[in-house]
């Protein structure tokens, strides 16, 4: 959601600012105050199951009094007014503020709501009147008295709900079976509207007339059962055809498929070698787990009437051909507890999904005194009765609508449009109530409530303020910090030559790590390899005397070792020696340690990359030191120790 055509920059950090609380103070910076409130609003989230101690509120104030003198010194050198900092600003808290623009209550009742209905089936009739999307008021209050007036007189017993079918309903193919649809479950893709009406209403009883983009509907709810559930089978499926020869034949196949595959011949085989559906012969003929109205009746009746995994059924026909059905997983309906997840998902991609946006747009719609000032926008339109650019320019200082003290504009409607790339060229006033102006007011509302967060959510305020506070010392540190460490190469070998103990080489050997081929071969390399620790042979000499025979006779690995690097050479014991054979690992392996060396200084390049870590710690202690002069600190400990658990 873009906002820059309606909200100032920096609005969100104003917010904060403005949002003081009346808490006390319990630590100022020089002249910065920090409150109890935020001290213990970011104490408690890293110390949530702890039992608070003064020892640790001392403890925990220490790291925070460097926190905040860091933090201090970015805002004394300017960080947080560049562009930079309040672009990747701004960016986290649009993340941030997600959560806090939707009621949340709202969407778990409607997975909940959604959830109980799927473990119910309805069967029901109906009777519609149809209507467009954007039927005039008057056509709309004519088709609602309608059915209101059949309702009333199928209550009364004075009309059947067939014979009101007959007479009223304008769906040509309900008509013909007495408005029966049949049985139907929750289900994400049926309107919510129509949905609620049918799962509300009792059964045995009419509905209220209920809307839906087809126009508006009278419900009877005949039966409920429990649901089916989402069943798992696999098919054999055989093309039927018009023809009354070759669909005999097709039928003859099929009944030749469902005699074998009762007598036991292997289901694989026979999908391959029968099943038309190629698709999904290769893998057995399983088809996705399905539930009611995904099928036609006949091929689900089939289906659900199958009671044990591995269970065929009889032949079934419908009118693209002939199936035999095989039971793979039993229809089921998984616990809420393990379902609510996967439903959430499955919801928010859904239509449905915009109800709970819509009654939180509503409530900001109360919370901020909202009201329009214009509510026909016929106005807008050109001489044609279209909605334009051009024809809406015309009327750019028109206010159509005002909440606080904040009034939208007709131009504040083409900002939006702009800045969101939405086009204006609708032909009838309702597509432009419902394509622009419906969202233009949600886009409003939730861009000024996400303005209003820092000071009505505390929590938003304080997650807010660690996220700035962060940026701002991650910004510093790394340039006082981290890349100094690394570009101040003189600063790094004065740090290193100062320190040299602390990077010390333990005790290494110069050894050679002699594989074998044969024991035969180790026999011979032992002997050879008294030479090399008597410097009487080169290793290249030792080599190439070894695999004179064979060039694969004996592979060697030259190094300095320190313990712990190589199994064998440690089996030598850091003496100059030909180490005993190591045989596991399907190995013939030995060394020959050659010379000691005693412990000795690391060279700069040979621990650089723990120095640097080190050399970073040293600076940022300077640089600490250096704050704690530059900037006084006050705690009041009177005012701390309110936090202490009684």
């Amino acid at each position: 959601m873009k906002t820059s055509w309606l909200i100032l920059s920096g609005l969100m950090l104003c917010g904060l600012q403005t949002a003081q609380s009346q808490s006390p103070v319990v630590m100022t910076v020089d002249s910065e105050r920090v409150t109890l409130e935020e001290f213990n609003a970011i104490f408690r989230k890293n110390n949530q199951d702890k039992k608070v101690s003064k020892a640790e509120l001392d403890e925990y104030m220490e790291l925070f009094q460097v926190f905040k003198l860091k933090v201090y010194e970015a805002k004394q050198l300017g960080l947080d007014t560049s562009a930079a900092f309040n672009r990747e600003l701004n960016a986290y808290v649009k993340q941030l503020a997600q959560p806090f623009l939707r009621d949340t209550s709202v969407e778990n009742a409607l997975v909940r709501t959604s959830y109980q209905r799927m473990l119910k089936d309805r069967k029901i009739s109906q009777i519609l009147i149809r209507l467009p999307k954007c039927a005039s008021g008057k056509d709309t209050l004519n088709a609602v008295n309608q059915l209101n007036k059949i309702a009333a007189k199928i209550n009364k017993g004075g009309l059947s709900f067939q014979d009101a079918v007959k007479q009223f309903s304008q769906d040509s193919v309900g008509r013909l079976n007495s408005g029966q649809i049949g049985w139907i479950t929750g289900s994400p893709s049926i309107s919510w509207n129509f949905e609620s009406a049918v799962f509300t209403t009792p059964v045995g009883k009419v509905s209220k007339p209920v809307r839906t983009s087809m126009g508006y509907h009278l419900i009877l709810v005949e039966q409920e059962r429990p649901a089916r559930g989402r069943i798992q089978v696999s098919h054999i499926y055989i093309s039927g055809s018009e023809d009354a020869e070759l669909n005999a034949k097709a039928k003859a196949k099929a009944e030749d498929a469902l005699r074998r595959a009762k007598s036991g011949e292997a289901w694989e085989s026979l999908v391959r070698n029968f099943s038309e559906n190629y698709q999904n012969s290769s893998r057995g003929g399983i088809l996705e787990p399905f539930g009611i109205n995904e099928y036609l009746p006949v091929f689900e009746d089939a289906a659900f009437a199958l009671k044990s995994p591995g269970e065929i059924s009889g032949l079934v026909e419908t009118p693209q051909g002939y199936h035999i059905l095989r039971l793979e997983k039993l229809p089921s309906i998984p616990p809420f507890s393990e379902f609510e997840s996967d439903l959430k998902k499955i919801l928010s991609k859904s239509s449905r999904w915009k109800q709970p946006s819509e009654v939180f747009v509503e409530q900001l719609k109360k919370e901020y005194g909202f009201r329009w000032l214009k509510t026909d926008f016929s106005f807008l339109a050109n001489a044609q009765g279209d909605f334009t650019v051009e024809s809406m320019g015309n009327h750019a200082d028109v206010v159509l609508a005002s909440f606080g003290s904040t009034q939208l504009t007709v131009k504040s409607v083409l900002d939006y449009a702009t800045a969101e790339r939405k086009q204006i060229q609708q032909k009838d006033v309702c597509t432009f109530e419902q394509q622009i102006i419906k969202p233009f007011i949600e886009s409003v509302l939730l861009s000024y409530k996400e303005t209003r967060l820092p000071a009505e959510n505390i929590k938003f305020k304080y997650l807010m303020n660690e996220y700035r506070e962060g940026i701002l010392l991650f910004s510093l540190m790394d340039e006082k910090v981290w890349k100094r460490s690394v570009r101040d190469t003189a600063g790094l070998i004065s740090y290193h030559e100062k320190n040299k103990e602390k990077y010390m080489w333990d005790v290494r050997s110069e050894a050679i790590v002699v594989d074998c081929k044969t024991e035969a071969v180790e026999q011979e390399a032992r002997k050879l390899a008294a030479k090399l620790v008597a410097g009487k042979i080169t290793v290249q000499d030792f080599t190439r005397k070894l695999n004179k025979k064979a060039a694969d006779n004996v592979l060697v690995q030259q190094g300095l070792f320190a313990k712990g690097m190589h199994a064998v050479v440690d089996l030598a014991n850091q003496t100059v020696s030909v180490g005993p054979t190591d045989r596991s690992q399907q190995k013939i392996r030995f060394a020959v340690v050659t010379n000691v060396l005693a412990p000795a200084p690391k060279k700069l390049e040979e621990a650089r990359g723990q120095i640097i870590s080190d050399y970073s710690g040293f600076l940022e202690t300077q640089w600490v030191e250096e704050l704690k002069s530059k900037y006084p600190v006050s705690i009041d400990k009177n005012t701390l120790y309110q936090l202490i658990d009684k």
